[in-house]
């Protein structure tokens, strides 16, 4: 049920009735709160009931807590637990000390794990795969491969049979180091000791061949997966694709592609990006932009990366309004990606026109982050460029929304004087404004405005209008010098 309170109630009860909860009891009721991911209650029960004296606390409290304390990243005080573990003549066993270890290794912290490996032989407490297995991803993430091996040899030396899990891991980091020879020889001693490489270890190994441009071998491992009887996943097609996409040879890339979905895998966002950034640099922004319409379609979501190629390569291709197009539909869905992908666009030394611009400060006041759009609107004449009337009604839309008319006022009049004149479009969202707020006499100014700047009223203005004699004459003077409404 999932239910700590629950769990007090029975506790209460069975006080009431004169009985004594064991340490099993609050056990269950700690780690409760650990599945509810709420250690820092725990804790506190912890520290409450062993001050107290109403339990003594065993194995399986302190490894519950230091579970928990280590989920969140609190290996000090996991730490400073096993100590009190000693002190009180409760010694940790493998498990606490592996869980601590892992938690270690994943903050890297890699010299503390190692330390308190050896603490555990010194105590008796002999390491088992679980926690080789957490050391050796510590030291391959931080580069110390050979260190890494040493391990490895060391497990083998005190009879722990080191598993699927453990060679994988090696045969990845001495790939990623570009050490395809180490990686073949840490996988001839897996096979060597009866050890059967599995999806992950084939994946890793292709991914070495494909940085170093040695397709064919990466292609005779993938087709190894098969004549194994293994399937090769998501990953390993992402993989080949990538690594011939790297060698421009999108022809085959794109065979892999088609064949992954008549494998029944549907290519990730990785995949897609991949394929997208290999088009652009040959040239064909067509296909690209066919490629990533079916993305849409089809799924997945496109993520920052996608975006921030599919702007690249329509800038460096000279299709800018295929760029401000996917500009767009980001600005509509997706405001923060599309204020990262300004951002990198800039950073890339790609200039955005005032299109991008205008679009990014729309989509920022939808938003309601007015004080971002105010922000971007006053850097651009800095860039070279001179807002036009879609950028300054984003921005008088944008403070219209807050209800900041005072500002949108003088905006408005900025733009006369910027020599960019509003439009029909511009009034309207005024008018709607002042409308909303109640003043009448400022919309019967903006009004004549429009009369004599030949303007005419949307429908949602002209039928709020509709409602109020007092502007009937002049709306009556609108429609008869435009003939009709815009709708």
């Amino acid at each position: 049920m999932n239910r700590v309170d629950y769990g007090f109630a029975i506790l209460a009860i069975f006080f009431k009735c004169g009985y004594n909860a064991n340490v099993d009891a609050f056990n269950t009721l700690i780690n409760g709160y650990i599945l509810q991911e709420n250690t820092a209650e725990a804790v506190t029960l912890f520290l409450r009931l062993t001050k107290d004296g109403d339990i003594i606390p065993d194995e399986v409290t302190y490894g519950t807590i230091i579970k928990g304390l280590c989920k969140l990243g609190n290996t000090t005080m996991a730490v400073e637990l096993v100590r009190s573990m000693q002190k009180s003549h409760c010694m940790p066993d493998v498990v606490i000390y592996s869980t601590i270890i892992d938690s270690l290794c994943k903050d890297g912290n890699v010299d503390d794990a190692l330390g308190l490996l050896s603490e555990m032989r010194e105590s008796d407490v002999m390491p088992d795969v679980v926690t080789y297995n957490s050391v050796i991803d510590g030291l391959c993430k931080f580069g110390r491969q050979m260190d890494a091996t040493r391990m490895l040899s060391d497990m083998v030396e005190k009879n722990i049979s080191p598993d699927v899990i453990t060679y994988s891991m090696l045969v990845d980091a001495f790939c990623k180091e570009g050490k395809t020879t180490e990686a073949e020889g840490v996988l001839a001693i897996m096979i060597r000791r009866g050890e059967e490489p599995n999806v992950v270890t084939h994946n890793a190994l292709m991914d070495g061949y494909c940085l170093q441009g040695h397709m064919d071998k990466a292609k005779l491992v993938f087709n190894s997966i098969v004549d194994k009887g293994l399937e090769p996943d998501i990953h390993s097609y992402s993989i080949l694709v990538n690594g011939y996409c790297k060698r421009k040879n999108i022809d085959e890339a794109f065979h892999l592609f088609r064949e992954m979905a008549c494998k029944g895998l549907k290519p990730n966002t990785v995949t897609y990006s991949t394929l997208l950034q290999c088009l652009f640099t040959l040239g064909k922004c067509n296909v690209a932009d066919s490629l990533f319409h079916k993305m849409l379609r089809r799924g997945p979501k496109p993520d920052i990366v996608t975006y921030s190629i599919l702007l690249d390569g329509f800038f460096k291709n000279h299709e800018v309004v295929k760029a401000v197009e996917v500009f767009r539909s980001m600005q509509n869905h997706e405001v923060v990606k599309a204020v990262e992908v300004f951002r990198s666009m800039q950073e890339c030394g790609i200039t955005p026109n005032i299109a991008v611009y205008s679009i990014l400060i729309n989509g920022m006041c939808k938003a309601g982050k007015i004080e971002d759009a105010r922000n971007v609107f006053s850097s651009i004449s800095a860039k070279g460029l001179k807002s036009n009337v879609k950028t300054y009604t984003a921005l008088i839309g944008g403070l219209c929304k807050e209800a900041l008319l005072d500002e949108a006022e003088e905006l408005l009049l900025q733009m006369e004087g910027d020599g960019c004149p509003p439009n029909d479009v511009t009034y309207n969202i005024v008018v709607w404004a002042f409308l909303k707020r109640g003043d009448k006499h400022k919309v019967m100014i903006l009004l004549q405005e429009m009369i004599n700047r030949n303007f005419s009223l949307d429908s949602s203005t002209m039928a709020t209008l509709f409602h109020d004699s007092d502007y009937l004459k002049m709306i009556q003077n609108l429609v008869s010098r435009d003939g009709k409404t815009k709708s």
